[in-house]
């Protein structure tokens, strides 16, 4: 005779993300993706019967092995908020049968096996069970008789739950039917979001988005913060993600917890955790939340917005994560208003080095330098530079400090070296400005002009009270005969030295570039010559003085003409006079 076994099996699952999801299998319409293994046969959907409604039937098809229900694949996965709850089933047999070694129920997954034998066998009715969920409610390691898994162990599997498998065989020694109907496999409800409401961030994200601040002391999260766990929370941990401040950002709590309240971590650092001290709830740690501020102590503290990563931790491990945006746009400093003092020469130069107190370092200059982010003294002029940082939102103020910049005023040229004639003068003059403190000429003098009658290099040294700066210029002055030269070469001279008219030579009103003066007696022969233009003639030759009469001279000799050289030659007589 064949015996009739049937089971029914109801599966909810409740999301981990959402407590109000779920999935129902009442087997009122279908098998709803419910399978058999070994020797059992291919589920068949009942319409009636059930407890109540539809439910599933199967029987044994005796080719060897004990078969189960084998859940769908959407039981499986991360089944970890089923953690503490209960595994609950309807089962009815075709007629009562006394229970064996055989497991009833089967976890897999993790690599792992844990199998659990129910307490008493089902009847040909309707028969609920109901098991925990837990290490320590029954469950072994492998078969009935193994090991109890440790909790490690038992979430391990059902992180990563493989397979459920609910028993659906009792008698081995002849053909059975059974059926299932209403299994019911609980979760625990978990929710977090930063902000539940979605006021901040676009629909269904988990995420906070402040308004734009214009100080540190920013919450992060909204004040419909959600975050629930019925199989209670773990930790939550807190953490500043890459501020561009470093360390001088922190989180820090407004207040002190409750004595029931998480313990604290981390609090005035950049990562904060908060732990599970045996008696906080999940509202204890939503309050925990709601009291942490960003800070930032920096100054000039940077622009830009600020993340930060809310991640909750359970039995289950890390089962909700969250980040929260500051956009942080703190008062725009500028510094103080500064000044500074250049010499033409100077290399370009970041004028912010001449700002007072603290200023951000992100702003701007107008009007803007001519060669980009520096100020370089040879092509801006003199000015007024405003230094402008904006804090880069609206709602948040600018700031503007201004540095003057002066650059010494250079000496102005004393001009061309020139040619002058020979009966001319110049005056130089220093081209003033007023800020030259002091100035000195070549030849010593301190005049603000000089005349100059000799030619010459002349060169003046200025000092600019601005930036102490030194500067010089010369000029290079020459004089040329402007009318040809005058020569004299006197007619008689007497050799008796008295002082009056004693020697001989040629005179000239300037200066002669080459001179040669050559004496002849009446005879023709030469008895004096010279090519200095100071030598002359005493009367002597070859040591003995001549007699007085009437001697013959020529002068070959070149002077200066309008700056070239201009040649002469001259001749007369002259007479040695007794």
């Amino acid at each position: 005779m064949k015996i009739l076994i049937r089971f029914i099996i109801f599966v909810v699952l409740i999301g981990v993300n959402n407590p109000t999801q779920g999935q129902n299998f009442t087997f009122d319409t279908s098998s709803e993706g419910w399978t058999t293994n070994a020797d059992g046969s291919d589920p068949v959907w009942e319409s009636t019967g059930g407890n109540p409604g539809g439910w599933i039937s199967a029987f044994d098809i005796s080719t060897g092995g004990t078969w189960h229900w084998v859940a769908p694949d959407v039981v499986l996965g991360n089944a970890c908020g089923a953690y503490g709850m209960t595994l609950s089933f309807d089962i009815k047999t075709s007629e009562q049968v006394t229970n064996n070694t055989k497991a009833d129920i089967i976890l897999q997954g993790d690599g792992l096996t844990i199998v659990y034998n129910l307490q008493y066998d089902p009847l040909t009715v309707w028969t609920n069970f109901s098991v925990t969920m837990k290490e320590d409610a029954g469950w072994r390691m492998n078969n009935v008789t193994g090991p109890i898994p440790t909790k490690a162990q038992f979430v391990g599997v059902l992180q990563n739950l493989s397979s459920l498998q609910i028993r659906g065989e009792y008698l081995q020694q002849a053909e059975d039917y059974g059926g299932l109907d209403n299994v019911i496999l609980g979760q625990t409800a978990f929710g977090f979001d930063l902000d539940e409401n979605d006021s901040t961030t676009p629909p269904n994200s988990k995420n906070f988005v402040q308004d734009s601040s214009c100080a540190d002391g920013s919450k992060i999260c909204d004040t419909d913060l959600l975050l629930l766990s019925e199989s209670g929370i773990d930790s939550v941990v807190v953490q500043l993600v890459t501020p561009p401040d470093g360390n001088q950002e922190f989180l820090a709590l407004t207040a002190p917890l409750s004595a029931a309240g998480p313990t604290v971590t981390g609090n005035g650092t950049r990562k904060m955790v908060f732990l599970q001290n045996g008696q906080s709830t999940p509202s204890l740690f939503r309050q925990a939340l709601q009291a942490i501020i960003h800070r930032d102590t920096a100054f000039p503290s940077s622009q830009g917005v600020r993340l930060i990563q809310v991640t909750v931790y359970t039995v289950c491990g890390p089962l909700g994560q969250a980040v929260a945006r500051i956009p942080y746009f703190p008062p725009a400093s500028a510094g103080e208003d500064g000044s500074v003092d250049f010499c033409p020469g100077d290399a370009a130069s970041d004028l912010k080095n001449y700002l007072g107190g603290q200023f951000s370092t992100y702003g701007y200059w107008e009007p803007a330098f001519a060669n980009g982010s520096t100020f370089d003294p040879a092509v801006d002029n003199n000015r007024e530079f405003l230094y402008i940082v904006s804090s880069g939102s609206e709602q948040c103020p600018s700031d503007t400090a201004q540095v003057t910049v002066r650059v010494a005023t250079p000496l102005g040229d004393l001009g061309n070296d020139t040619l002058l004639c020979r009966e001319n003068s110049l005056k130089l003059t220093i081209p003033l400005q007023p800020e030259y403190s002091q100035w000195t000429w070549s030849t010593g003098s301190t005049s603000t002009s000089i005349l100059i009658t000799a030619a010459g290099t002349y060169a003046v040294t200025i000092t600019s009270e601005v930036n102490n700066c030194v500067f010089s210029d010369e000029i290079t002055v020459n004089y040329v005969n402007c009318e040809e030269c005058k020569v004299y070469v006197p007619n008689a001279f007497s050799p008796d030295d008295d002082g009056d008219n004693d020697r001989f030579l040629g005179f000239s009103n300037c200066p002669f570039l080459t001179y040669h003066l050559r004496v002849y007696d009446r005879w023709g022969n030469m008895v004096f010559e010279t090519s200095n233009p100071d030598g002359d003639w005493d009367g002597d030759f070859r040591g003995k003085s001549m007699a007085p009469g009437v001697f013959i001279w020529l002068l070959d000799y070149e002077t200066e003409f309008l700056g070239q050289p201009l040649s002469r030659r001259l001749q007369g007589d002259v007479t040695l006079v007794k």
